[in-house]
C-alpha cells in the first residue's frame, strides 16, 4: 500500500484491544489484591522483556512479515515456518471458543435458551466469523478503524467504568472494599494455582501484532516503537486495574468467572437495561478483537507466500489490498471448527484440549522470537543503526531474551500439569493427546517445507 493508513494511536489501539481481555479478569480476582503480584511477575518475566525485544527487532524488519520475518532472519527458513504456523493455527483453534464467548456476551440474558439450541448457536457464531471476514475484505484501513473503534467502546469505556467504580467504593466505604480484596486463597504461591500465573502471562501476550501492519504505518520506524511501548503501560493498567476493580466491588466468593465484568458493573449501577448496553460494549469490543487477529497473522501467512512459488495463491489481494485468499480459507476452517459446538459431548473434551495447547504453541512461539533476538544481535547483521535499541551493554539485552525465554518455558511446562476441570479422561491419557497434539501441529510445518515448498523452490530455481 502506497497510502499509509495507520497513525500512532489507531495501532495503540489495535494492540490493546487485541491483548486485553476484560471477561478472562474474573479468574484473576479471585485472587484478592494478590493478583497485583501474578500480574507484576507476568510484567516482568514476559511483558516488559517481548515489549523491548519486538521494539527493537520491528525497529530492523520493517515489513508484514512480523514475527516469521524476525524468525527467518535469525534462525532460518524452518523455524520462520513453524513460528509463524505456531500464531496462525493458534489463532484458528481458538477463534470457535471466542466466537461463541462473544454470543454468550452479546445475549446475555438468553444465553441459556440460545446454548440448549446448537443450531442457534452455531448460526450466531458463523455469522460473527463472516462479519469478522468482510470487515477484513474492506482493506486494512477500514480494518484497523474498525478495531480502534472497538477498543474505545469495548474495552476503554467498561474498564474506565470499573475501575472508576472501585476508587469511589475505596473512597465512600473503604472498609467494605478492602475487605474484598484482603480476601484470598492461603496459599497463594501453590502448585493449585499455577495454572493462574499462566493466565497472567496469557494476559500480556500479543504485542507482536503491530509487525503485522509495518508497511501500513505512517513512520513506521517511530510509531511502531512508540505503539509498542504507549500499548504495554496501557495493558498493564488495563489488566491489573480491572481484577483489581472487581475484586474491589465483589466478593471473592461470589465472583461469577463467566460473567464477572457485568456482575461488578451491577453493583456500580442497578440498572438492566444499562447492563445490556455493557453486554453490547463487551461484545463489540470481543469482536474487534477477533478482527485484530483475524488479519494479523493472516499477513504474515502472505509475506511468507512471497518465498515459495507454490504458495503464491496465498499472496493474491483484492482490490482493498486484503489477502483474499487467506481470509476466506481461514473463514472456512473456523466454520468447520465451529461444528465441534453441535456435535456430542464427548467431542468437548477433545476441543478443549485444542484449546489448551494454544498456550503451549504461544510459549514456544515466544522462545523462538525471544532466541532469534539474541542470534541477530550475535550476527550483528543490520546494516543500519536501528531507531531503537535496547539500553546498555549488550549483556543487558540478552539477559532480556533470556529471562523471556525462562518465562515461556516456565509455561510451557506448567501447561503439562493435567487439569481437574478435564473430564472423562485420566492423567496419562492427557499428556498422550497434548504429546500428540504438540507432534502434529509442529511437524506439519517441517513436513510442508520438507516435501512440498523446498521441492517447488529448488525446482522454479533450476528453470
Amino acid at each position: 500500500m502506497n497510502k499509509k493508513a495507520i497513525t500512532l494511536w489507531p495501532l495503540c489501539l489495535i494492540n490493546i484491544v487485541a491483548i486485553v481481555n476484560l471477561r478472562s479478569l474474573p479468574v484473576m480476582a479471585k485472587l484478592g489484591w494478590h493478583a497485583l503480584i501474578f500480574y507484576a511477575i507476568a510484567a516482568i518475566g514476559f511483558l516488559i522483556p517481548s515489549a523491548l525485544c519486538c521494539a527493537e527487532l520491528s525497529s530492523n524488519y520493517k515489513d508484514n512479515g512480523g514475527i516469521y520475518s524476525w524468525v527467518r532472519h535469525g534462525l532460518g527458513e524452518i523455524p520462520g515456518l513453524l513460528s509463524i504456523w505456531l500464531e496462525w493455527i493458534n489463532n484458528l483453534i481458538a477463534l470457535p471458543t471466542t466466537l461463541a464467548t462473544i454470543v454468550a456476551t452479546l445475549f446475555i440474558f438468553h444465553f441459556n435458551q440460545i446454548s440448549t439450541q446448537p443450531g442457534l448457536l452455531f448460526i450466531s457464531m458463523i455469522a460473527i466469523l463472516w462479519f469478522i471476514c468482510a470487515v477484513n475484505l474492506l482493506g486494512i484501513s477500514f480494518s484497523a478503524r474498525f478495531s480502534a473503534i472497538g477498543a474505545i467502546i469495548g474495552t476503554f469505556i467498561p474498564a474506565a467504568i470499573l475501575i472508576f467504580g472501585a476508587l469511589s467504593m475505596l473512597y465512600h466505604h473503604p472498609h467494605i472494599a478492602l475487605s474484598h480484596l484482603s480476601t484470598a486463597p492461603k496459599q497463594i504461591l501453590s502448585t493449585g494455582q499455577s495454572a493462574l500465573l499462566v493466565s497472567a502471562i496469557s494476559s500480556f501476550s500479543g504485542i507482536q501484532i503491530c509487525a503485522f501492519f509495518a508497511n501500513d504505518v505512517h513512520d513506521p520506524k517511530r510509531t511502531l516503537i512508540k505503539s509498542i511501548f504507549i500499548s504495554a503501560i496501557l495493558i498493564f493498567i488495563l489488566v491489573a486495574g480491572g481484577a483489581l476493580s472487581i475484586a474491589t466491588l465483589t466478593p471473592r466468593d461470589d465472583i461469577n468467572i463467566i460473567n464477572g465484568v457485568i456482575q461488578s458493573f451491577a453493583s456500580i449501577i442497578d440498572n438492566h437495561t444499562l447492563h445490556g448496553l455493557m453486554a453490547l460494549f463487551l461484545g463489540l469490543g470481543m469482536i474487534a478483537c477477533a478482527n485484530a487477529w483475524f488479519i494479523g497473522p493472516a499477513r504474515g501467512i502472505m509475506r511468507m507466500a512471497e518465498y515459495y512459488p507454490a504458495l503464491f495463491s496465498l499472496k493474491k489481494c483484492n482490490q482493498a489490498q486484503a489477502p483474499k485468499n487467506i481470509l476466506l480459507i481461514q473463514a472456512i476452517l473456523v466454520s468447520l471448527l465451529c461444528l465441534a459446538f453441535m456435535a456430542k459431548a464427548q467431542l468437548s473434551t477433545i476441543f478443549w484440549l485444542l484449546i489448551a495447547l494454544t498456550s503451549q504453541f504461544t510459549a514456544l512461539m515466544y522462545v523462538l522470537v525471544f532466541t532469534s533476538f539474541i542470534v541477530l544481535r550475535i550476527k550483528n547483521t543490520h546494516k543500519h543503526t536501528p531507531h531503537f535499541k535496547i539500553p546498555g551493554p549488550t549483556l543487558i539485552a540478552y539477559g532480556v531474551a533470556s529471562l523471556g525465554i525462562i518465562t515461556n518455558l516456565f509455561a510451557y511446562t506448567l501447561a503439562w500439569h493435567s487439569p481437574s476441570t478435564i473430564l472423562d479422561i485420566n492423567s496419562w491419557q492427557y499428556h498422550a493427546l497434548l504429546t500428540l497434539g504438540n507432534g502434529l501441529i509442529m511437524g506439519i510445518p517441517v513436513l510442508l517445507f520438507c516435501v512440498f515448498c523446498k521441492k517447488t523452490k529448488n525446482s522454479s530455481q533450476l528453470s
